[in-house]
């Protein structure tokens, strides 16, 4: 884990720790509304197909916000890398 080398190499890790939980909690969060989605589709009401589309809807939001917080991660580690090549 990328994580836990970095650590062992003494870099702080506390803002990676809280990156990874947030978007290990935006694709979980995503997960849980494609499932929703898809069991209701399944069903072929009006009424539940705009849910399913809302809840599709929901799932590409949190999977952009992942995307987000996984480019912050990134982001990080290539600064931690090119401090520690400085150093």
């Amino acid at each position: 884990n990328i994580i836990e080398k970095a650590q062992k190499s003494g870099k702080d890790v506390a803002g990676l720790e809280t990156l990874t939980t947030e978007f290990d909690e935006k694709i979980s969060s995503a997960k849980e509304s494609h499932r929703k989605a898809v069991e209701l589709a399944q069903d072929m009401t009006k009424e539940n197909m705009k849910e399913a589309i809302n809840l599709a809807k929901e799932a590409h939001k949190q999977l952009k916000e992942a995307h987000q917080v996984l480019k912050e991660i990134a982001k990080t580690l290539r600064e931690q890398q090119t401090n520690k090549t400085q150093v």
